[in-house]
This record gives structure tokens, sequence and C-alpha cells, in this order.
């Protein structure tokens, strides 16, 4: 029996050992499916520039496959207290493409059918969109609490008037018709549409806002996939619109990077803070000196890059950004001042209760000096200094009819006491006379201490 139990603990033992090794190598290997991933993706490349389009329908499948993968694996294997919000829409957004992807690859290798008319396919690459939005919008909403509310509002303003003139110029080449595209095509197209563009301000908005602090690597990774993936998704669309959009083609790579890009910035997320990220209060601002609103002057560069010089459109790009320079400027200025009388106020409130906190402190030495002066140290009686003093008060403030009353001792035997006993107890047994003497006195007699084993109490 106890052989059999010893075999049992031994077996379960083993059974602990072989789990945890198998752990520690998915954890090795699954660090290394990011090198997997870009693998994959450079095989993607390379089978569309081939234009395999079994091939390529492949390895995209297997590139948002592996970024779903990687991206799950690292929110529910981290040591955070609780998942977060963000990455987890971050994941359901590349897991619904990868599942697109797949079905994409189903009905075209196995079906023999073109997969652009099934709308379950379009349903999900519309929810990655959305996933993503929400994403973008749940972690920007709890940034910009911590930001300046004006400054905020002119910057939303202004990069957001810019970004949809230009939108309007390099995808609808500012032509009333092309709305119609949006009104003809499917509801789940114009949601992306939008969707895109909200990403697109959000993003913009949140980047060139930030005036002082560093982005960690990881935000600037799942930022910038973000954007990119906004671009070619618009992209797309007005290649659909043009009649020019060709599957598997480099807009279809560079959908995959961008994924793959986001699960980069997952594994860098929970790698560098894997109990979680608290966003300091100083980390980022959009009040200080670092000014990125000279970006926005890429606005007109790609219009004149794509459309050539139209002079009303730089002319309006250059009104816009004249008008967000001096706002920006104008409140800058004033938040600094703020900040300046804010810090001046807060000096000078603490000057004054230092220099509270030192009269009090002089009072307090004052007051024990006089104490000190006017007191006898071993019986905490009034000394001979102060009772002369309140003798020649009495005197003078004295009536003609009113007398005053001095009675003086001393102690007998004192000095064979501190002979025999030795000089504590002795001063033990004045200050014990004192109090009792003390305590017989009313408030108005003065009581005093001369000096050795003399006492005098003026009686009124």
């Amino acid at each position: 029996m106890q052989y059999a139990t010893v075999w049992g603990f031994i077996i379960s033992q083993r059974k602990i050992w072989l789990f945890w090794e198998m752990c520690v190598y998915m954890n090795k290997s699954i660090k290394h499916t990011v090198f997997v991933g870009v693998i994959v993706l450079l095989l993607y490349l390379v089978a569309s520039l081939f234009h395999s389009t079994l091939w390529s329908d492949i390895f995209a499948s297997m590139c948002s496959s592996l970024a779903a993968v990687i991206i799950f694996f690292f929110i529910f294997t981290s040591d955070a207290p609780h998942f977060n919000p963000n990455f987890i829409l971050i994941g359901l957004s590349v897991l619904l493409w990868a599942v697109a992807d797949i079905l994409w690859a189903f009905y075209a290798i196995v079906l023999h059918q073109d997969p652009s008319g099934i709308e379950i396919i379009s349903l999900l690459y519309c929810g990655t969109n959305i996933f993503l939005v929400l994403s973008t919008i749940l972690f920007c909403v709890f940034k910009f609490q911590k930001w300046d509310s004006i400054q905020l509002i002119v910057d939303s303003i202004f990069i957001t008037v810019a970004i949809i003139w230009l939108l309007w110029i390099l995808l609808f080449d500012k032509q009333y018709s092309a709305l119609g595209f949006l009104s003809q095509d499917s509801i789940i197209n114009t949601l992306s549409i939008i969707t895109d563009v909200v990403q697109l301000i959000v993003i913009t908005i949140w980047y060139l806002s930030i005036r002082a602090g560093k982005i960690p690597i990881f935000f600037r990774i799942v930022s910038g996939a973000i954007f990119f993936y906004s671009i070619l998704d618009l992209f797309y669309f007005y290649s659909i619109w043009k009649s020019t959009y060709t599957p598997n083609t480099l807009l279809d790579f560079g959908y995959a990077a961008t994924l793959l890009g986001l699960a980069v910035g997952t594994k860098l997320f929970y790698v560098q803070f894997p109990t979680g990220y608290k966003i300091q209060s100083k980390s980022n601002s959009n009040i200080g000196h670092l000014y990125k609103g000279i970006l926005m002057f890429a606005a007109p560069i790609l219009v004149v890059i794509f459309k050539g010089f139209v002079w009303f459109d730089l002319f309006f790009f250059g009104v816009l950004i004249l008008f967000h320079e001096t706002f920006s400027s104008y409140i800058q200025t004033s938040v600094n001042n703020m900040a300046l009388l804010e810090r001046e106020q807060t000096l000078n409130q603490d000057l004054e209760m230092r220099i509270s906190e030192r009269t009090h402190n002089l009072q307090q030495k004052n007051e024990e000096l006089i104490y000190l002066s006017e007191h006898d140290q071993l019986t905490g009686l009034y000394n001979r200094r102060y009772f002369i003093q309140r003798l020649d008060q009495l005197v003078n403030a004295a009536a003609p009819n009113k007398k005053i009353a001095l009675l003086l001792w001393n102690i007998d035997r004192l000095k064979g006491i501190n002979d025999t006993y030795g000089q504590s107890v002795g001063d033990k047994l004045i200050a014990a006379i004192a109090m009792r003497v003390n305590n017989l006195t009313e408030e108005k007699d003065t009581l005093a201490r001369l000096g050795g084993d003399e006492f005098v109490l003026a009686l009124e």
C-alpha cells in the first residue's frame, strides 16, 4: 500500500514537471511566433508579387491568424490584475479579420466562388473596423480627461477640418457625385468608411496634440498600425469606387502588415508591463513646448503631390494652419501664465506658512524664556526676581488702608538631610514642601522661593 502511494506521488510529480516543461516550451514557441509571422508576411509579399492567388490566400490567412494568436496569448497569460480592454478589442478585431481571411480562402480555393460578394465576409471585415475604432476611442476618452480641454477642442476642430478636406480632395476629387457611391453602396461599406475616417481623426488629434512627454514604443506601434490600416482601408474603398481593386496585391499585403504590427505592439506592451500599465499624470500632455503642428503642412504637400498646385486648396490649408497656430499660441501662453500664477501662489502660501511657523516657534521660545526668567526650576514657584517685581506692583497699587502680609520661612535641618541622604533627596523634599504650600494658597497670593531653603508668601 505504501509502495503504491509513493509510486503514485512520483507519477503525479512527473506529470507536473512535464506540464511545466510544456508551458515553458509554449512560452518560447509563442515568442518565436512573431518571427514566424514576419516570415509568413514576406512569403505573402512574394506570392502577391508573383500573382499567385492560391498561396496569397493561404499566407494571408496565416498572417492574420498568427496575429490573433499572439495577441490573445499575451492577454490571457499576463500577470496583470485585470484584462486591458483596449487590447481585448484589438484582439477581437484581428480575430474577425482572420476569420474573414479564412472564409475568403475557403470560398476562393475550395468552393471556387468570388468571395467579394459574400456578405458575411464583408460583415467580418467591417467588424474589424468597429472594434478598432472602439479601442481607439476608449483609449483617447481616458487619456483626454487629463488634458487641457480648451486646447484639445481647438486641436480637434482644426485637425478634423483639415483631414476631412484632405480626404475630400484626394478620395472624392471634390465631386458631390462621389457621395452617391456611399448612398448606393451597402451600409456595411459605408460604416467601414466612417470608422476609418473617425480613426484617422482621433489618432491624428491624439498624436499632434501631444506637446510634452514621451510616447511608449508599444503605443507608437499600435497607433501607427491602426492609422495606416485606416489609410489602406480608405484606399481600398477608393479603388472599389474606381473599379481598380485587385485582390492579393500590395494593398492586401499592407493589411497583413498592419495586423502583424498590432500583434507586435501588444507583445511589447505585455513584455514591458507584465503587471499592467498605469498612465502617469505627466506621461503625456497637450500643454508644453513640443509642438507638432508643423506636421499639418503634410496636408497641402499631399495635395500638391497628387493633385498639383490648386491655389484655393493651398490657401485654405494655409489659413487653417495660421489660425490653428494663433489660437494654440494664445492658449499655451494663457495656460503657462496660469501655471506660473498658481506656482507663485503656492510659493507665497508656502512662504507664509513657514513665516507663521517661525513666528509661532519664536513666540513659544519667548514664552519659555519668560517662564524660565520668572520661575524656579526646582519647585516651579516664582523666583526671587519676579517676587520683588510683584511686591513692588502690590505696594504701588495698594490702597492706603490696605495691608500686605509677608510670610518668610525656611526648612530646618535641610543640611543634615543633604549630608545624610544626598542632595537629590533634599531637592525632592524642597519640591514636595513647595507643592504642599502652593496647594494651600489662593490665586491672588504670590508664593516664591527666594533661594536654597528659603520661601516667601505675599498675602493681600
